[in-house]
């Protein structure tokens, strides 16, 4: 008989997480997004699901820290 000790090390092996927003457009055309990004997975772990989401043009600009950098993500009131 063949024990396998990584089986009872007491670690359950935790398959990665595939959190993703679904965008669907007209015509039937969809994309998920989100699925490759590491930071937008782990802050759905820490987080939970968004409390919204939403479309922003290019023009509409971007959230800014207080240098004056723009932010892709964080907290928009830190």
């Amino acid at each position: 008989m063949t024990v396998h000790n990584e089986m009872f090390d007491g670690k359950e092996k935790k398959e990665p997480t595939m959190h993703r927003v679904y965008v669907e457009f007209e015509g039937g055309y969809f994309v998920s997004l989100g699925v490759i990004d590491a930071s937008f997975q782990q802050m759905v772990e820490e987080l939970g699901r968004p409390a919204k989401v939403e479309f922003r043009a290019t023009d509409e600009g971007w959230y800014q820290d207080e240098d004056g950098e723009d932010l892709v993500s964080g907290r928009k009131d830190a």
